[in-house]
């Protein structure tokens, strides 16, 4: 007489199979939430630049907003989340560089940055941003 069910090496054997499956899969899911932190920064950035574009066109110099009205002059509120956006100038009022820096958090990203100039390159030491400087890592 059979009886119907599972043995306890059945269920070992299903559970091995799992737990291999979830080593494999688990680890892309990690670091999704900073990704999409990353993506949010750069359309910021993106944004700060067309802002500061528009501005050169109707004042003949760029903006470098230090409050929330000069934010206003850019078109745009001023930008909050986990980082911290900065807009500096480079040499002469010709230039300029958007900056992201990734606020404290407990996240090994903190402190690194993404930037965008004035002329469209991004660069930054922040290993997911668009075009990370060499070497950088988190």
């Amino acid at each position: 007489m059979r009886k119907n069910g599972l043995t306890l090496i059945e269920i070992l054997i299903v559970i091995i199979i799992m737990a291999i499956l979830a080593t494999m899969i688990l680890p892309k899911f990690f670091g999704q939430e900073e990704r999409g932190y990353v993506a949010e920064a750069v359309g910021i950035l993106s944004a700060m630049r067309q802002g500061e574009e528009a501005y050169k066109l109707e004042y003949s110099g760029y903006k470098y907003p230090t409050s929330t009205a000069d934010w206003a002059l850019l078109g745009m509120d001023s930008p909050t989340g986990v980082f911290t956006y900065t807009v500096t100038q480079v040499g002469t009022t010709t230039s300029f560089i958007a900056r992201a820096a990734r606020n404290a958090g407990g996240s090994c990203a903190a402190g690194l940055t993404i930037t965008l100039s004035s002329s469209g390159t991004y660069g930054g030491t922040h290993i997911l941003g668009p075009n990370p400087d060499p070497g950088a890592s988190c």
